[in-house]
């Protein structure tokens, strides 16, 4: 994954591929009461199966978000 777009503090977008599949992940900060919230679009296309691997990898992305908000809250 690279970044391709970077809008701080309110956009990040990371795309990649890996042979003739293609990911994207973006996230988007907003102000909300105690701290930040942070809504993720993440998709993934291949050859018919994308949608499958999107649905899959969601639990794994939404875990790997939710790992570093506990990081980030640790260092404040």
């Amino acid at each position: 994954m690279r970044t391709v777009q970077s809008e701080a503090p309110l956009l990040w977008v990371e795309e990649g591929r890996c042979g003739p599949a293609r990911a994207r992940l973006a996230l988007a900060f907003s102000p909300c009461p105690g701290g930040t919230r942070v809504v993720a679009e993440f998709d993934v296309h291949a050859l018919g199966l994308g949608w499958l691997v999107t649905v899959l990898s969601r639990p794994a992305i939404g875990a790997d978000l939710r790992r570093a908000a506990r990081v980030l809250a640790a260092a404040r």
